[in-house]
């Protein structure tokens, strides 16, 4: 089925919003590289799909 994909795409979302709500509180560099990081692993995990 193709809810595995709507899932991953559920999650790319969601990291989208949370990065953008922390540059615009402009929170620790240190969480936002945190998040910049899982946010890539989660993006790699959805290509290799």
């Amino acid at each position: 089925m193709n809810s595995e994909y709507v899932f991953h795409g559920f999650m790319l979302m969601l990291f989208v919003i949370w990065f953008a709500v922390i540059k615009k509180t402009k929170s620790s560099s240190k969480n936002v590289y945190l998040i910049e990081a899982s946010a890539l692993s989660v993006g790699r995990n959805h290509l290799s799909l």
